[in-house]
């Protein structure tokens, strides 16, 4: 649960103060979160960019693969 609510699934990073926004940038899910967003929301930017979302995601993977 911890990682779901760093994740900015429920809060968005801008509005965490600045000590859970390094949690939250350390959080794999973070990222998945704005990977899905960004594609299922018509107009929604990524928060930091498809590419390093999916480098985050697809090293996370390996690592726990």
């Amino acid at each position: 649960m911890p990682l779901f609510f760093a994740s900015n699934a429920i809060y968005p990073t801008t509005i965490m103060p600045a000590w859970l926004k390094v949690i939250s940038h350390l959080n794999p899910l973070t990222y998945v979160v704005d990977t899905l967003r960004t594609s299922m929301l018509a107009g929604s930017p990524s928060s930091f960019g498809l590419g390093l979302d999916y480098a985050v995601i697809l090293v996370t993977t390996v690592f726990w693969s």
